[in-house]
């Protein structure tokens, strides 16, 4: 009895353990013993910041439609009329931050933003497809910049990723 008491309880303190490190903004790098940003935040000015909107090392990584947040470990559940804003969940359609260039943090160069590809100098929305440079198509059901609008389409209709609904054709 005294045994299984023993093993739960190490269960639990690792529990534990895994819980509060997978929050910690600064890790040890283990190949060079020096401490840097951790998983899902970014060096800036010398502090680690959260990944918000994006994930990975340095927030390389945008995140995939219907997730948002720190690390884009939220998943949106929005309602009717609402977009899933990478940077704050579900949002009302037309209060979504969707800026044509941003800033990119690592060179302080302005590039396109998510959602948006260069072309010839300028840049152009996403539509039926979504990330950086357009690299994702859309999702079935999903349509438009950025694979931002849900399909509701009716009989003998498909979901087209560019223009919605529209008739199915094929016999």
């Amino acid at each position: 009895m005294e045994t299984k008491r023993i093993v739960t309880t190490i269960v639990l303190l690792q529990v534990l353990i895994d819980i509060i490190t997978s929050e910690t903004a600064l890790c040890l790098n283990s190949k060079n013993a020096v401490y840097e940003c951790c998983q899902d935040y970014k060096n800036i000015s010398g502090n680690c910041e959260a990944c918000i909107g994006s994930w990975g090392r340095d927030c390389g990584n945008d995140c995939s439609y219907g997730y948002y947040g720190h690390g884009c470990r939220k998943r949106c559940k929005c309602g009717y009329r609402q977009i899933c804003d990478p940077k704050n969940g579900c949002v009302a359609d037309n209060q979504a931050i969707d800026r044509a260039e941003c800033k990119n943090n690592k060179n302080a160069v302005y590039e396109c933003c998510q959602d948006y590809k260069n072309i010839s100098g300028n840049c152009e929305a996403c539509i039926g497809s979504w990330g950086r440079d357009c690299g994702n198509d859309c999702s079935y059901g999903y349509y438009g910049h950025g694979c931002r609008k849900r399909c509701k389409c009716g009989y003998r209709q498909i979901c087209d990723p560019k223009n919605g609904c529209v008739a199915d054709n094929r016999k």
